[in-house]
């Protein structure tokens, strides 16, 4: 098993169009007569001399390795640092060797300020200066003015003579009267109502059964906080999946958003939508989301016929780059040890 090793591509002092610096980590081989080779983890095809991808391996030699401080560096020029610009949802694995056999590898690192070849003939935008004229302006002082306060003379308002009002008529038979009435027609109401059922109704309702929710309905109300430009849907009908991951990514899902993105393009059997999303929230620094791509590729977890195929080595990449930025990741570490074993 070869050595892992930490690979990072960062902009020339001062930066330069077209090409790069790659910081190497962890290498102990030698510094001179050296090859190496870049595969993408797409297809597993190999960069060449003049930027194009094949599946047979391509070596590329190094003299010698330049070095700045603990670090090993090696300038990336056009032919090499334009294609990988171009694919900005892959990730590449570097392998360097030396004669007698001794090899490390690890996953190139990309920040976004890299900048390709073509950057070259840009020109930087005008910058126009707006001068601030101020403006000072003096306000005098309004005395105040008294106003007298008006009270309105008292107005008698005579009392209004209202008619009296008739007493009331006795009429105490009639009352009665009207009440053997009231008590008849609710006896006879009751009667007729018990006869009719309309009581056993009333007091033995029911309310209606709801019905069930529908597959569909659960999974709209499951999937609702993913938003449309993530959907499986969306991934379906769009003509270009590298489209859809930058159209979903541009929404800015959660972390256990993307997760479920992930599932659902791996069981639909759209594997390189899975690997774009994983290999660019990784490489970002989401720990979440680079955890659970490194277990895609640990033995112990990676799942036989999926999307992903079982390898150490990126396996261990992958949990170093979570301890990178979350030291006390307790299942990173103890990952690292089982792998290293």
């Amino acid at each position: 098993m070869s050595q892992v090793i930490n690979l990072r591509l960062e902009p020339l002092t001062p930066p330069v169009p077209g090409m790069a610096k790659l910081l190497i980590k962890g290498w102990t081989g030698d510094d001179e007569s050296l090859q190496f080779t870049i595969q993408r983890n797409q297809d597993h095809y190999f960069l060449d001399n003049v930027g194009e991808w094949g599946a047979g391996s391509v070596y590329h030699s190094i003299s010698k390795l330049d070095k700045e401080g603990e670090l090993f560096v090696l300038v990336f020029k056009p032919n090499l640092l334009d294609p990988l610009l171009k694919l900005t949802s892959a990730s590449f694995r570097l392998t360097l060797s030396q004669a007698d056999g001794k090899k490390s590898a690890g996953t190139i690192m990309m920040p976004n300020n890299l900048l390709g070849s073509q950057a070259a003939g840009s020109t930087p935008a005008s910058t126009v200066t707006v001068e601030t004229v101020e403006e000072t302006i003096e306000l005098q002082n309004i005395s105040q003015v008294e106003i007298p306060e008006i009270i309105p003379d008292p107005v008698n308002i005579p009392p209004i003579n209202q008619p009296p009002v008739p007493p009331a008529k006795k009429s105490r038979g009639l009352l009665y009267g009207l009440l053997a009435l009231v008590l008849v027609l609710i006896i006879a109401g009751a009667a007729a109502a018990y006869f009719l059922g309309l009581v056993q109704n009333l007091f033995n309702t029911e309310p209606k059964a709801s019905e069930p929710a529908t597959v569909e309905e659960v999974s709209n109300v499951l999937n609702a906080s993913v938003s449309p430009a993530c959907s499986l849907e969306a991934a379906k009908t769009s003509a270009n999946e590298v489209e859809f991951v930058k159209s979903c990514l541009k929404s800015s899902p959660s972390s256990q958003d993307l997760l479920q993105v992930i599932k659902d393009a791996k069981s639909s059997g759209f594997c390189t939508i899975a690997q774009r999303i994983y290999a660019y929230k990784s490489q970002s620094g989401d720990k979440t989301i680079g955890l659970a791509y490194a277990k895609e590729f640990d033995p112990a977890s990676n799942i036989s016929g999926g999307c992903f195929t079982a390898d150490v080595e990126t396996a261990l990449y992958w949990y170093e780059s979570v301890l990178a930025t979350d030291p006390h990741n307790d299942e990173a570490k103890t990952r690292v040890l089982e792998l290293k074993k």
